[in-house]
C-alpha cells in the first residue's frame, strides 16, 4: 500500500511540474513586491503550514489549490483557497487562524533556475520562494457559494466535482508579513503597502 501511495504521489508531482504555464513573464528578481504578486498568480497551490491542534500545536503542512482573481488577466493579490471541514486544518484554524502560506516557482513553473541539475535545483535561490504570513479567514457560508465560482472553479474545474456531503468552505488569506527569496543575499522583507500597489504583469 505504501509503495502504491508514494508511487501516486510521485505522479501528482510530476503532472502538477509539467503541466506548469506561465501566464505573464517573469519580472526581475529586483523589483520585489512586483514578484511576489507574479508568483501569487502565477501558483496555481500553496503549501499552507497552520498550528495543528493533533499534533500539540507543531506545524502542519497542507497543500491547497489557490488563486488571487477572477480570470487570467486579472490579479487582486488576495489569495482564495476551497477545503473542507473534515480537513484538520479546519479544526487548526479554530484555534489559531495564524497560517503561513508557501508559493514556490518549483512545481508552478519549468523554470530552468527549478530543474535538478549540474547547475540549478529547487533549493537554489534563483527558484523563487515566497512566504506570506497572515490569518486565514473562513468567509461566511451564504458567500461561498458565490466566490467559489467567480475566484476558484474557473482555475480549478475539478472542485465542482468533490463530494457534494463535504461541507466545502472557501478560505480568504488576509497577509500580514512577505518575505520573498528570488536571488542570492537572503530573503527580502516586502511591506504590505508595496505589495498592494504592485502589479503582476
Amino acid at each position: 500500500i505504501f509503495f502504491s501511495d508514494m508511487l501516486r504521489f510521485l505522479v501528482l508531482i510530476f503532472v502538477l511540474v509539467s503541466s506548469a504555464a506561465r501566464i505573464y513573464p517573469r519580472p526581475p528578481w529586483k523589483e520585489k513586491a512586483r514578484f511576489a504578486r507574479w508568483l501569487v498568480h502565477e501558483s496555481d497551490f500553496a503549501v499552507v503550514a497552520a498550528q495543528s491542534q493533533h499534533l500539540g500545536g507543531a506545524p502542519f503542512p497542507h497543500l491547497l489549490s489557490t488563486s488571487d482573481s477572477a480570470e487570467l488577466k486579472g490579479c487582486t493579490g488576495l489569495v482564495y483557497v476551497y477545503f473542507a471541514n473534515i480537513m484538520s486544518l479546519y479544526a487548526d484554524l479554530q484555534w489559531n487562524s495564524t497560517v503561513t502560506f508557501g508559493f514556490f516557482e518549483a512545481g508552478n513553473s519549468t523554470d530552468k533556475f527549478c530543474t535538478a541539475g549540474p547547475e540549478y535545483d529547487p533549493e537554489d535561490p534563483n527558484c523563487a520562494k515566497l512566504h506570506v504570513t497572515g490569518d486565514l479567514e473562513i468567509v461566511p457560508d451564504d458567500e461561498t457559494p458565490v466566490l467559489a465560482r467567480r475566484f476558484l472553479f474557473w482555475r480549478h474545474p475539478a472542485m465542482q466535482t468533490w463530494p457534494k456531503n463535504h461541507k466545502w468552505m472557501v478560505g480568504r488569506l488576509k497577509p500580514k508579513v512577505l518575505d520573498l527569496l528570488d536571488f542570492y543575499g537572503g530573503a527580502a522583507h516586502i511591506s504590505l503597502e508595496d505589495y498592494w500597489n504592485a502589479d503582476c504583469h
